[in-house]
């Protein structure tokens, strides 16, 4: 929202002063005031006018005066006697002679311009003299009946005089007399040496309307341009942005001197230091498009010592900027030469870049194609080799910047593209890879551990590892090595894998509730845990485990069932109730495991089926510990048959202190006669 309204806001301005514009095109400044100084013209200065100027004929609509112009500099305090005997001597130039005035005054220097406009047989008319570059200070002096008036123009065209309906070039409106009319410019301080164009009034008044509109779009355009990069540098933090964004306020500066926009709009302080400004103003533009260069075109990754090349000719061109406050002529001399320097340089390294296969550097090849037939028309019209006219000496430079522009806020947007595909294809792959780590991770880990860890816990924070207490069940299939089937090792792993199954229905990883926990696999058998490290279903662990003796043992038969084999396949299981905690190893492969008695108690009471079924050798069998079938329901517990240990003579090892034991003989029907401890319960 705030966007959307600067840029109303923004419109908005530019549509009043394109009024503004209207409003003072359309008003011809009747009332203009205008001061006169006379002066006295010796008789030889005058038949020298009548004998060195040549005459410019024709209708006035934009003629660039030429064949006429004589020139000459003075000193700043020279006065108009001093200026007329020169015109006497051999050092004054003429255009006609193929010289030209192409430097800048200095701040103790005056340009001197004479030229007349023949006005034979055409009665008395005006017209308009229009300097096409903004300069300091400029009067104008009309040769009239044997005297030089001085004519300060207060009216409508005065840059200076009037800041109510200000033109951003110089523009006089005189009267023309019948016959021949000579003029004497004074000129001080001027960016750039300046053709004189002679206007129709009413032709200039639709120029200026024109030229109004064109500039105000112009910079409209190179601010928004400069907005945009400004939000992409807060949207991206690209530091790319952000150069660009100081190396778009140089130009814009830059052209706001040369084009006259500074001095229409502001006046006074404009003028000041005008010159000074406008080198101070090339040299940030010259760092500018140096430090864009080089991280544009990542010439970091190119060449080091070319960077630092570029860097060294920044800061000279800098301190020449600033320095031109003091050392006007040596600035004026040595940045333009620092230009001529780096600017090969850089072309050459954007096309280096692009063959390396940096695609983005044909904007920026494109984009000062069009920059430097700018500046190449603009300097060859400021120094007469191509025609003056106002497309070669200001539109023509002013397009060019912003086709410049334009392109290179595409590169910078084609590059910030490409990057971002390629960090997105890098973030992909990356989490494709991290996806398959993960889905390989699930075969060791649980899901809950991998969510943790997505979520910056280590892996040992993922599974208890306090002490706790759970029943264990020991599952072992008797007899494994015997069974002579082709499939054999296919039974082991669907009667393994079908268990694990069961022991993970109910899995809750918030929770951390599973049916029990697998401890580990021992080749044909297994652990697991009830109760630890995940919490059991139900308040009774001894019940639990009951129920998962029961579904294993229903796993086994259903899977031997498949090899159709004559013998019974049987299961021995043992289950203990003890303590049992849960670790990582301190070194090595961080495992989680368990241990504790119950484990070792579970193992031991599986083994004791041994002594336990002599008479039922083809049978499955479960052997409990006594807490545990004291933990049973009593409907649990009527299945089982107690063992005397002390009259029976056996002592369980590892557990000395057992006095009674307890089975269940289950044989290969007692899936259905073996009904699930909660199925005993709803009966």
């Amino acid at each position: 929202m705030r966007i959307l309204l600067k840029r109303l806001i923004n419109y908005a301005r530019f549509l009043v002063f394109c009024l503004f514009a209207l409003v003072g095109a359309t008003r011809l400044d009747a009332e203009s005031n205008h001061t006169h100084t006379r002066m006295g013209i010796p008789q030889d200065i005058s038949d020298l006018l009548q004998t060195r100027a040549a005459g410019l004929s024709g209708e006035a609509n934009g003629m660039l005066i030429e064949s006429s112009l004589f020139w000459t500099f003075t000193d700043d305090k020279a006065d108009l006697t001093a200026v007329l005997s020169r015109l006497k001597s051999t050092s004054i130039y003429s255009a006609s002679q193929n010289q030209s005035y192409q430097r800048l005054a200095s701040d103790n220097e005056k340009l001197w311009l004479l030229f007349a406009i023949d006005h034979q047989d055409q009665g008395e008319k005006d017209i308009v003299l229009e300097f096409r570059y903004p300069a300091n200070r400029t009067a104008l002096y009309q040769f009239h009946d044997g005297y030089l008036v001085k004519s300060e123009r207060k009216g409508v065209y005065d840059q200076y005089s009037n800041p109510d309906d200000p033109y951003r070039y110089l523009a006089y409106r005189i009267h023309l007399k019948d016959g021949k009319n000579f003029f004497l410019m004074e000129v001080s301080t001027f960016l750039y040496a300046s053709p004189i164009f002679i206007w129709n009034p009413i032709k200039f008044d639709q120029f200026r309307l024109q030229d109004y509109i064109f500039v105000s779009a112009i910079f409209a355009s190179f601010f928004i341009i400069i907005i945009y990069n400004f939000l992409g540098f807060l949207i991206s933090k690209n530091f790319i942005n952000a150069i660009y964004v100081g190396y778009l306020s140089s130009i814009t500066l830059y052209l706001f001197y040369i084009q006259g926009v500074g001095l229409q709009l502001l006046g006074q302080p404009f003028r000041t230091y005008m010159a000074q400004s406008c080198l101070l103003m090339t040299s940030m533009m010259f760092v500018g498009q140096t430090l864009f260069a080089i991280y544009f075109l990542n010439l970091n990754r190119m060449s080091r010592k070319l960077v630092r090349v570029l860097n060294v000719l920044n800061g000279f061109c800098l301190l020449l900027g600033i320095t031109s406050f003091w050392a006007f002529k040596l600035s004026n001399v040595l940045i333009p030469v620092l230009f001529t320097i780096e600017t090969p340089i850089i072309l050459w390294a954007a096309v280096l870049a692009f063959k390396s296969g940096f695609k983005s550097a044909q904007y920026y090849l494109l984009s000062w194609s069009f920059m430097a037939v700018a500046v190449l028309v603009y300097c060859g019209s400021a120094l007469s080799i191509l025609p003056v006219d106002p497309a070669t000496a200001s539109i023509g430079l002013l397009v060019g910047t912003l086709i410049e522009m334009i392109l290179l806020s595409l590169a910078i947007n084609d590059k910030v593209n490409r990057s971002l595909k390629n960090q997105n294809f890098l973030i992909k792959q990356e989490q494709e890879k991290n996806a398959h780590a993960f889905s390989q991770m699930s075969k060791i880990v649980y899901p809950h551990q991998i969510e943790s860890i997505k979520m910056g816990q280590s892996l040992e924070q993922t599974m208890p590892t306090g002490p706790g207490e759970a029943c264990v069940i020991n599952f072992d299939i008797i007899g494994s090595s015997k069974i002579q089937h082709v499939r054999a090792k296919d039974f082991l792993r669907n009667v393994f894998r079908r268990c694990n199954e069961v022991m993970l229905e109910g899995y809750d990883g918030k929770e951390l509730k599973a049916n029990a926990f697998r401890i580990k696999e021992m080749g044909d058998g297994f652990l697991c845990s009830v109760g630890y490290p995940f919490r059991s279903h139900s308040e009774n662990i001894a019940n639990d485990a009951l129920a998962l003796a029961f579904r294993f043992q229903e796993v086994l038969v259903e899977e031997a069932g498949i090899l159709q084999s004559d013998n019974h396949i049987c299961c021995g299981i043992g289950i203990a109730l003890d303590t049992i905690a849960g670790f990582y190893p301190e070194t090595g492969t961080k495992e989680y495991d368990l241990y504790g008695k119950a484990i070792i108690l579970a193992t031991r009471y599986e083994g004791m089926r041994k002594l336990i079924q002599q008479d039922h050798v083809h049978a499955s069998i479960i052997i409990v510990q006594e807490r545990v079938y004291q933990s049973f329901d009593r409907e649990y517990r009527r299945q089982f048959i107690e063992i005397d240990l002390q009259k029976a003579g056996i002592v369980v090892r590892d557990d000395s202190a057992a006095t009674r034991l307890y089975y269940k003989i289950l044989d290969h029907d007692s899936s259905a006669n073996n009904p699930s401890p909660y199925e005993l319960k709803s009966a």
